[in-house]
């Protein structure tokens, strides 16, 4: 009986953690981006690591690379499917410590997309700031960064600590 207590937490304290992050990361993202409105002139870049990267404030009006350009319902309703998947994980997700890595995840991720479709909501398109010098790669903010990550987290998580089977409770 201890031990099944040991590894088990509370939905309310899964769901609590969840959007605790949630939240921090829409606040960090934000906030980082009115710093960007306020202190970078648009189109102009300014150095913060030389060589390496810097900032460079652009109006995004699509998707990464510039794709999807104005296509503001697309990514309404792609991010209101994710989001609404993603409660319905969490609703479904047994409350076990081994999945707090999980929730945690799902919570940066969420956070970044709302970071994002605030954005679009508000100013009709996102504020992009981080230009990364050595490769081609698309301006992007702190948002961008929430996203990558838990998805690059997923792959991990998903290859090397979770087992398909522990995912029965979702069909």
């Amino acid at each position: 009986m201890a031990e099944l207590k040991r590894n088990t937490t509370s939905k309310i304290g899964m769901r609590v953690l969840y959007f605790a992050i949630a939240a921090l990361c829409v606040c960090l993202d934000q906030g980082s981006k009115f710093l960007a409105l306020h202190h970078l002139p648009l189109g102009k870049a300014r150095p913060f690591i030389p060589g390496f990267l810097e900032f460079l404030r652009i109006e995004n009006r699509g998707a990464a690379f510039g794709v999807l350009q104005g296509q503001m319902f697309f990514f309404f309703v792609i991010t209101a499917v994710i989001l609404l998947l993603i409660l319905y994980v969490l609703h479904r997700l047994p409350a076990e410590r081994r999945y707090l890595l999980l929730v945690a995840n799902l919570a940066f991720l969420t956070g970044g997309a709302l970071g994002n479709l605030w954005d679009r909501l508000t100013r009709g398109s996102v504020v992009d700031f981080l230009s990364f010098i050595p490769i081609s790669f698309p301006v992007f903010n702190v948002a961008d960064i929430f996203v990558t990550g838990s998805a690059f987290a997923f792959v991990l998580l998903f290859c090397f600590y979770y087992k398909e089977e522990e995912f029965t409770f979702l069909r």
